[in-house]
Order: C-alpha cells, then structure tokens, then sequence
C-alpha cells in the first residue's frame, strides 16, 4: 500500500537542511554559552600557570619583571585591604583620611591618626627597602661562579602578621613577589650583571688604568725630549756662523732690517715642525704601548630596557591596584577559596621581609630568633598553594611535618603577585648561597633571613 503525504506539507527532503541548520546554529550557541561560562568560571577558580594550580588569590601582570615601585605600591595596597578585611579599621584606609571629625581631641581620632602616620612612613620606607633588597639579591647572586638568565628576577616575600607579638599571630597574610628586578642600584646601565664591576675587581682595574696612564705619561716625555733636543740643535747651527764673515753677517742683517721696515710686515710663519729624527721613536713607543696593552675584555650585549615616562608608570600601577583589589574580591565571593575576611579584635600588626644577611635599611631591623619558624610557615604555604612542588618523599616522613607545623598557630593566607614571564623558584626550597671562586667558601651574607619593620601599626574600631 503506498504512503499518502499531505500536498501542503515540505518534502521529507527539504526539512533536513533546516534541522542540519537549526542544530548547527543552536550548537554555536551552546559553544559560546559554555565558553562565557568557563571563562567566567575559570577567574573565580585557582590559576593554573607552568602546569600548576595556584591555590591563592592570584595576580598576573603584564610586565616581564616587577620594579622596586611596582612592588611597593602593591604591598601597601595589600596592607590597607587585609587591615579593613581583617576588622582592623572601620572604613577602607584610603576614606579614613576624608572622614571628617567633630571633636578632634577624642581618643578615637587620635588612633586614626597614629594609624594614618605609621601607614604613612612604611609606604615611605617600602620604595628604598625592595631597592635595598634588589640590590642585595644581586651581590648574592655575582658571588656564584655561574650566572644564570633567571638571575635578573628573583621571588621576594612579605609578611604580614595580626597579633600581639609574631609567636602569638591571630593571623597571618603571605604576600609572594615573583619577578623582581635584580640589580646593583645606583650603577651604570647593565653593571648590575657583570662580575666585572664589583667591588672585588675594583683593584685589578685601577692596576690597569694606572698602568695606561703611566705609559701615557712616557710618551709626553719623549715627545717633549725629542722637541728640547731640535731646538738645542737649531741653535747650535744657527751660532756656527764663521768669524772671517761676521761682517758680511751685519751687512745683511742690515739690509734685512731696512727692507721690512719698508714693506709690509709678513705673515706669521707655521710653528716649526721636529725633526724627522724624532718620529720613528715617537712611532716605537707608541707600537710597544699598544702592544703590552690588552684589550678591553668583551662584554655581553646588555638589553636595553624600554623606558617608559612617569605618567605611564603611574597609570600602570593604577591597573596592578584595580586587579588586584578586583581578585581579592572574587576570592571573598568564591566558594571554592577560603575568604580572607575575618572578624578579628583590633590588634597589632607585623610587617616582616625576607632578606639575605647583607640587606642593609634603617627600619629594618634582623630576627634571627623567628627565622626557623617563619621558614617552616613559609615552606608549608608554598607547598599548600601549589607555588612551591612538593618534596618527593617516599615514606611519607615529609607530610607528617607538613601536618604537624600546620597544627600550630594561625593557618597562613596569602596571595600571589607574578608577570608574565614565568615563576622564579627554587625547586629544593633553600636560599641561594653565593661561592666565592677563590677561598671556596659559602657566602654567610648572602644567608636568607627574616628582618621586621621597626614602625607599629595598631587598628581601631572607634570612629
């Protein structure tokens, strides 16, 4: 029995392209759902860079390295949100300033200005403390026999401890500055990177330069020696006049004088020239100065870095800033990040740096009593949030310790600053000691240790 199809009804055929065309289009759709979707779920969610996952709030900059005013402003930037999410101030610290205040004599005031002043002085203290520790960090690295390209950046770490001493922390907050620029500050463009321009060459190269200028100064001799000995010779010629002609000498002398008196007087004649006896010894000095002088060794081209003008710098710190006050915020609203935000009651709060032995700053002061333990809490984090691989231990001895630190204390937060040219770690999770290539002997100032901020921040409720 053949089948009956309605007249009006489109061919079978014909509905194909339609449903091949409405699923494509409904598809696409779906794609680009699915892609807003995992874009958006992918910046509430850990960043995963160098195939690790990043458990901490996470800032990546566009810029191959952090310079020391970049990571100041980040720091203080840091420090104002954990002081208001911590419960320390009242208001945002940058209104804490606009408020205005009725009765200015009040204790409450007097706290806001206290606050405001050490806040004040640190951000001061900051710029000159990562230049410090730049400076440092590179000194520690020329001592190696081998310089390395990852040498020029280097991962720094600030801590900031709410409590009423460090042993006794409420909480703790870990900020990781992976990029710094490492260099000797206050040098010549690319000096920071040459074992050449360091303090302990400095003799050999005055050696050099005093032998160059000693040559130098038996050239002139010479020169003004062969110069003295034509002259003498030029009169000695000029007095050999014979005694029978003396008259005939006069008599044309004389006539000489009468003629220029007459005529106009001559121009000056050029300056005598030395003999040409002089020259080939001229010549052999100066060949056998060239030839016991060495050349200058050859230095490795220094990249030149882009310069930009100061109100590009400012303009991007503003952006560092804004992402990174917009990731603390994700992270406080993600569900799969333990928030920063706590109530905690007004308290003290420590700010410490790590540093080598060698950093030298005013305001901070060395602690090596709390180095052991901040190692410890350091190592932990680092592992936890994935920024650190974790030490490969069969037996299990490592995880142990792990669990047991974590026991002790206030679990530390922290968040993650890192450019875009990768992650500088050290893979065993010990500080870089310098060798130094003549006595064989480890470099104690390059020694990796805590130091602490000598100003005192104290937050508030009253207002």
């Amino acid at each position: 029995m053949p089948i009956l199809i309605p007249v009006g009804s489109p061919p079978l055929a014909r509905t194909k392209p339609t449903n091949s065309s409405s699923s494509l289009s409904s598809s696409t759709q779906t794609t680009k759902a699915d892609a807003g979707a995992s874009a958006a779920y992918t910046q509430r969610t850990p960043l995963q860079t160098d195939s690790r996952v990043y458990k901490v709030p996470t800032v990546i900059l566009e810029a191959d390295r952090l310079n020391n005013t970049m990571a100041a402003r980040l720091a203080m930037s840091l420090l104002g949100h954990v002081l208001f999410l911590k419960s320390q101030v009242p208001f945002p610290v940058m209104q804490l300033a606009r408020l205005p205040s009725k009765q200015p004599d009040t204790r409450a005031m007097k706290k806001r200005t206290d606050l405001l002043s050490s806040l004040d002085i640190l951000s001061s203290h900051l710029c000159t403390t990562f230049t410090a520790l730049s400076t440092a960090l590179a000194k520690s690295h020329h001592r190696r026999s081998k310089l390395e390209p990852q040498d020029r950046r280097a991962q720094v770490y600030l801590a900031m401890v709410l409590g009423p001493s460090v042993n006794a922390a409420k909480s703790r907050m870990m900020l990781v500055l992976d990029g710094l620029d490492v260099k000797v500050w206050g040098s010549r463009a690319g000096a920071s990177m040459e074992s050449g321009d360091f303090d302990e060459n400095a003799g050999g190269r005055r050696d050099f330069e005093d032998e160059d200028t000693s040559e130098g100064e038996e050239c002139e001799e010479v020169d003004s020696e062969d110069e003295d000995s034509g002259e003498e010779s030029g009169d000695e010629s000029g007095s050999d006049c014979p005694s029978e002609s003396e008259s005939d000498c006069d008599s044309a002398s004389d006539s000489q004088s009468e003629s220029s008196s007459s005529e106009t007087p001559p121009s000056p004649s050029p300056p005598r020239s030395p003999p040409h006896s002089s020259s080939p010894m001229v010549l052999s000095v100066k060949s056998n100065t060239s030839r016991h002088t060495s050349p200058a060794p050859q230095r490795e081209p220094v990249e030149s870095e882009p310069t930009i003008t100061y109100a590009e710098e400012q303009q991007a710190i503003k952006t560092a800033e804004r992402l990174l006050s917009r990731t603390l915020a994700n992270a406080c609203a993600d569900e799969s990040m333990e928030s920063i935000a706590c109530e905690l009651a007004p308290t003290q709060t420590h700010i410490l740096i790590r540093a080598p032995r060698r950093f030298s700053h005013p305001s901070w002061v060395p602690r090596q009593m709390w180095t052991s333990s901040l190692e410890a809490l350091l190592s932990d984090f680092l592992e936890e949030s994935g920024i650190r691989p974790p030490p490969r231990d069969e037996d299990g001895v490592g995880a142990r310790k792990s669990a047991r630190r974590r026991g002790r204390g206030a679990k530390c937060e922290g968040v993650y600053v890192g450019c875009r040219s990768g992650t500088v770690v050290d893979e065993e999770g010990k500080s870089k000691r310098g060798v130094d290539e003549e006595s064989g002997d480890e470099d104690e100032d390059g020694e990796m240790i805590w130091w602490s901020w000598d100003g005192k921040i104290v937050g508030f409720s009253d207002w």
